[in-house]
Formats: C-alpha cells, sequence, structure tokens
C-alpha cells in the first residue's frame, strides 16, 4: 500500500480478482483438455501463470498488478477443473476417492499457492489460500519487500512448468485415440477413426465450447444433489477465505505482530488438514472399500458423504473458537 498509495480496499482487491480468475479459468480449460488433452492445456496455462507472476512483480502500478492478478487466476486455475479429469483417467473409481483427498490438501499446503492479497504492500504477509504460502511469504515480504514474494511465485511457477512439460503424459482417453489414428492413417494411407470420433462425429471448438458452457448450468438447476454439493462447497470457500483473510487483521493489526511471526497461525490449517488426509487414508477410504466390497464392486454415490457431516460439524466450531479467543487481551 504504502509504495502505490492505495487504501487496503484496493490492496485487497489483488486476491479478489486472483480467486474471480479461479471462477473464469475453468469455463475455458475444461472444454479445451476434451478437444487438444490435458498435457497441452498444462504446458498453456502454466508457462503463462509463470509469465504472470514474473510481471506482477516487475509491475510499476497497481493497475498493471490486479491486471496480471486476474490473468494469473484465469491460467492457474486449469489444475483446479482438469486435475480430477487426470485423477479419474488414472484411477479406478474405488481408488479416486484417496487420490482426490491428497490431491485437495495440495492447494492448501504447497507453497505454489502463495496468493498475495496485499499484493501493493511492501511488507504484506497476507498470502493466503495456503499454508506454507503466508509463513514463507510473510518473511519473505518482511525482509526483501513484496515483489520476492511475485519472484519466488514465478519461480516455482516455471519448475512446475518445466516439470510438467516434460515428466506430465497426456492421460485423456479419447485425445490418446485420436492420435493413434491420426498416426495410423499417416503410417498406412488409409483412414481411422477413434470410437469417440466415430461415435459423436469430429469434435469443434464450438461444439466443445457450448457443450462445456451449458452443462454445468443444466446439471446446477436439474439435479438437486449438484446444487446442494455447489452450495456447500460454496459456503465453505467462503468462509474459509474470509477467515483467511481475518488472520492479518487480528494478528498484524490488532495485536501488532511482524509480517513474518503473523503468518505462523496457518500452521493451524497444516494441522488441520494433515488430520483430514489422515482420516482419508485410514478411516474414511477403508470404510468405503468395504462397502464397494459388500455391494459386489459398486455403492452408492451417497458413501461419500460422511467427511462432508465430518465437516459440517467441525467447521463452526473452529470459526467460535477462533472469534472467541481472538481478542488482544487474550495471550
Amino acid at each position: 500500500m504504502a509504495e502505490f498509495e492505495v487504501s487496503q480496499e484496493i490492496a485487497t482487491l489483488g486476491l479478489s480478482l486472483f480467486v474471480l480468475g479461479w471462477a473464469v479459468g475453468p469455463l475455458i480449460w475444461a472444454p479445451m483438455s476434451e478437444l487438444y488433452g490435458r498435457q497441452y492445456v498444462y504446458f498453456v496455462t502454466l508457462g503463462a501463470l509463470a509469465f504472470f507472476n514474473a510481471g506482477t512483480a516487475g509491475a510499476q502500478n497497481v493497475e498493471t498488478v490486479l491486471v496480471l492478478r486476474f490473468l494469473g487466476g484465469c491460467f492457474g486455475a486449469s489444475p483446479f477443473t482438469n486435475a480430477a479429469g487426470v485423477i479419474a483417467d488414472m484411477f479406478a473409481a474405488c481408488e479416486r476417492g484417496l487420490a482426490m483427498s491428497l490431491f485437495s490438501a495440495a492447494p492448501f499446503m504447497g507453497p505454489g499457492s502463495s496468493v498475495f492479497v496485499g499484493v501493493v504492500a511492501s511488507s504484506s504477509a497476507n498470502n493466503t489460500t495456503a499454508v506454507l504460502g503466508p509463513i514463507v511469504g510473510g518473511f519473505i515480504g518482511e525482509s526483501v519487500g513484496w515483489r520476492w514474494i511475485e519472484g519466488v511465485m514465478a519461480i516455482l511457477s516455471g519448475v512446475v512448468w518445466v516439470l510438467g512439460t516434460f515428466a506430465a503424459p497426456e492421460t485423456y482417453a479419447p485425445v490418446l485415440l485420436k492420435r493413434r489414428a491420426a498416426k495410423l492413417s499417416q503410417m498406412t494411407g488409409m483412414v481411422y477413426l477413434s470410437k469417440a470420433e466415430k461415435d459423436r462425429g469430429p469434435m469443434t471448438l464450438g461444439r466443445v465450447l457450448q457443450t462445456n458452457l451449458l452443462r454445468p448450468w443444466v446439471l446446477l438447476f436439474r439435479e438437486p444433489i449438484v446444487f446442494l454439493l455447489s452450495l456447500y462447497m460454496a459456503v465453505i470457500y467462503g468462509t474459509l477465505y474470509m477467515l483467511f483473510g481475518a488472520y492479518p487483521i487480528v494478528y498484524r493489526e490488532q495485536r501488532g505482530w511482524s509480517a513474518g511471526v503473523a503468518g505462523l497461525p496457518f500452521i493451524g490449517v497444516a494441522i488441520g488438514m494433515l488430520a483430514s488426509v489422515v482420516y482419508n487414508v485410514f478411516i474414511e477410504n477403508p470404510r468405503y472399500l468395504r462397502n464397494v466390497d459388500k455391494g459386489g464392486g459398486v455403492t452408492i454415490p451417497e458413501d461419500r458423504l460422511p467427511p462432508c457431516l465430518v465437516g459440517a460439524v467441525a467447521l463452526p466450531i473452529g470459526l467460535f473458537w477462533f472469534a472467541w479467543t481472538n481478542s488482544p487481551s487474550l495471550p
């Protein structure tokens, strides 16, 4: 805020626009992955994310920062929509719950999620949506300034981009079959079509976009389970981000902690995430697999809901606990 002389509201807009990009990006990357494959989408989006993070680090005005934050959110959202598809490509249905629980913990635990809330604060610790991000980012911002937070993000994004480019194979079966059919056609001079092309006809970008832009709304308003789960996730994520936004206010502004130390309370989030992963690995997933065995290899979708019941109880307890103990008069 001091460098660009803007209000707290404008500074916090960096996070708001980044999260808004998470809402816009999946509308683009989901259909693109069905048309061109997961690998191609990751190559483009992760490379662009590294570029936008680097651009934010060198921005000379707040307008540039905000635009690049939004674009970074759009391109950085590709794993949120495509990772579930990759897991579905790679794992059987009975194994996906465990894989998804491990993946879901990554955005909150990994340093790659060191999102800049107060992107214009010269010593900001307002790095949220992750655990290691606020802790590491707080000390970096405190010692060398906020630009190096985005610089580290650019480096990490670039490393992930390189690793993904050379180590992550294509997993989407229709695209793999389409490529194989095209290769056979080139080798033999005959025309080969994949089963998907034969059954559905050639897939064009317009057709894929139309299907993927309309289908979510149809499912949202015509399938009660989709609507209720979407509402549940909206409340959970909204509450979580409001909580993350409250941490700097409580620990920096009210308690007067330094930027680095104010990030340490996020360790509590790490403990909670690790506890949820342990619960899923050792309790929930074995229970689900037992039900699958009893059902002869299948079970009802509602068998995935018990962890939500646990979260529905744990979340308000945690919120009340935080609210009742955040007064500066309490140790």
